[in-house]
């Protein structure tokens, strides 16, 4: 997501109905709510179009890769998947954003492919509320019961607020405690402290509503990624007549691009490409899915920005891939704790969205239902292993509010602070050179007799 004010541009643009039809040349593919694949201006595809859509893109692909390889450069994929609270229009103007005419991320050698899914509040908010039913898309009866759903949120909303408001002042105290690296002057802490008092009014009027309507609109957001990996995507109530039951369009697509993807890997002249896998927010979720799912896949980096990723899916996912692939490294970037509570969203509380799923719309039963992105749960993260090799492959980074670092939820995704990040994604010495005060936090607890485990978990470099 590119921050917690895209809700109030989008509110903008649903009032004034200004959306435009963005039509981008870049690879990319572009999934519709119910997981289906769409064109750029929001027609569904049909499959033989969409299988000519991935030809395109793997045709692209194989020309780049050709044209680094006859230059005598490696030739570097990037496959790149936003956040939530992303409209299909959002997503296309970020990839026009942020490449340049060669296709290329901003100064630099990377060629990325784009996975564009909607994933936008307020579509979401109306499939709780209108359209989502026992699972399938029912406009007939979702329409119908909507009022009795809708009474729903209102009685959650109010028979939760004093759980909501207690849960928000864990929010507000954050920005005050202290942490690890994260020294902040006298003046940002009155800063801080005048923006907490001047927001308090709208906070604890928004707040209860934020917890009853939020989660529907979470749990939409989520059912939109399990949709793209459907085997066969659920069809509307048999009285629509509706026939199309085709898998979810991430699956249909990984199922072909990966067959040209270990063509390339297994080509002596083409075999030094490098692969990498980026999310952000959400998009660590899709992460997990697409490693899970394809686990044949090879990928020399994976890569989290500020995962809504649970430490649960974390821990059953990236340890067995690094193990099944010797030579990737993963890479998980955090904000710090005091910038994640004191983001400001206007008139709605304060706090980055992965502080808004753990304390409004999720808060977990258990350490292991945390957010691996958010850096407060660094020790539920640990990973115990007796492969050395494994736990020098891991690699959780804090930044900490220096220059030039992330100091938002959204700002991972920003031109320049995305591509230091993906810079700095290639070594502990490339760690070193470009974040010389980052924390590292090695989540892997060795259990190897040689390693001496009884030292701190951070590890100022």
């Amino acid at each position: 997501d590119r921050g917690l004010l895209y809700p109030l541009c989008l509110l903008h643009l649903t009032l004034i109905g200004c959306a435009t039809n963005q039509q981008v040349s870049h690879p990319h593919i572009v999934v519709d709510q119910e997981g289906f694949p769409i064109d750029d201006a929001g027609q569904r595809f049909s499959e033989s179009d969409f299988d000519q859509q991935i030809t395109n893109i793997s045709d692209q692909v194989d020309q780049y890769v050709r044209q680094e390889i006859t230059a005598k450069r490696t030739p570097k994929l990037v496959v790149y998947i936003h956040g939530g609270l992303n409209t299909r229009n959002s997503g296309l103007e970020y990839i026009d954003e942020i490449t340049d005419r060669n296709g290329r991320i901003k100064g630099t050698d990377l060629y990325p492919i784009f996975i564009n899914w909607d994933s936008s509040l307020f579509s979401s908010l109306g499939d709780d509320l209108f359209a989502i039913r026992f699972g399938v898309r029912d406009p007939v009866m979702g329409v119908v019961t909507s009022p009795f759903v809708i009474a729903n949120r209102l009685v959650d909303s109010f028979v939760k607020a004093p759980v909501t408001l207690l849960n928000h002042w864990d929010t507000e105290k954050m920005q005050f405690e202290r942490w690890d690296g994260e020294e902040r002057s006298t003046t940002e802490h009155l800063q801080n402290g005048a923006v907490s008092v001047m927001s308090l009014p709208a906070t604890v009027v928004a707040l209860p509503f934020l917890g009853g309507f939020g989660g529907g609109a979470w749990n939409m957001m989520n059912r939109r990624i399990d949709q793209m990996f459907a085997v066969s995507i659920n069809p509307l109530p048999r009285f629509y007549q509706e026939e199309d039951k085709r898998p979810g369009a991430l699956r249909l697509f990984l199922e072909k691009i990966t067959e040209s993807v270990l063509a390339l890997q297994s080509n002596p002249v083409t075999a030094k490409t490098q692969f990498s896998l980026v999310g952000h927010s959400m998009g660590t979720i899709v992460i997990n899915h697409i490693l899970q799912e394809f686990p044949q896949a090879k990928f020399d980096r994976v890569i989290y920005l500020g995962a809504a990723a649970t430490i649960r899916d974390y821990r059953s996912t990236i340890p067995g891939y690094l193990t099944r692939h010797s030579n990737s490294q993963f890479y998980s970037y955090t904000l710090g704790i005091k910038d994640e509570a004191a983001e400001f969203n206007y008139f709605l509380p304060q706090g980055s969205l992965l502080v808004w799923i753990e304390n409004i719309f999720q808060p977990g039963l258990s350490p292991n239902d945390k957010r691996i992105g958010f850096s407060r749960n660094k020790r539920s993260s640990i990973v115990r292993s007796d492969d050395q090799s494994l736990c020098e492959r891991i690699h959780l980074v804090k930044f900490t509010g220096q220059p030039g670092e992330p100091r938002s939820h959204g700002a991972f995704n920003e031109d320049g602070i995305l591509q230091n990040i993906l810079a700095m994604s290639g070594s502990r010495t490339d760690l070193n050179h470009f974040c010389p005060k980052c924390i590292i936090h090695e989540s892997c607890a060795s259990l190897a007799p040689s390693i001496n485990t009884s030292g701190s978990l951070l590890d100022p470099h």
